[in-house]
This record gives C-alpha cells, structure tokens and sequence, in this order.
C-alpha cells in the first residue's frame, strides 16, 4: 500500500508576492501598499527548542503570528 499526503494544505502560507499583486489589482492605495510591502520585506524568523536557538532565516511566504 502506498500512501501520499500533502501537508502543505494543513498549513497558513500566503505568498507575499501574490498578497501585493492582489491588492494592487483591487485598487489598494500606492501608500497602503508601501506599508505592507515594508512589512513583509525581510522577514526573518528563528525556532528555539529549549535554551537553543536556530540561525535567523528569511520568510518567504506565511502568515505573521507575532514576536
């Protein structure tokens, strides 16, 4: 038996890029755009597992959650 799940449905990620182009296409002001672009530029996150921390790395897609 072979069996093949795609875990990547289970999981909030939005393409920054698309989040952009879509707002531009619904008329989104140059100013609202620039903040949210701004936002997004950049982002970086790290994991920590008990008293260690993992290297900062760039997101490239997701949902925000906090600091």
């Amino acid at each position: 038996m072979l069996l093949s799940i795609d875990y990547s449905k289970a999981f909030n990620r939005l393409d920054f890029a698309w989040c952009l182009t879509a707002l531009e296409k619904k008329g989104a002001y140059l100013k609202l755009l620039q903040i949210v672009a701004s936002f997004l530029t950049d982002l970086k996150m790290l994991v920590k597992v008990g008293n260690s921390f993992s290297n900062h790395r760039l997101v490239l897609g997701g949902v925000p959650q906090g600091l």
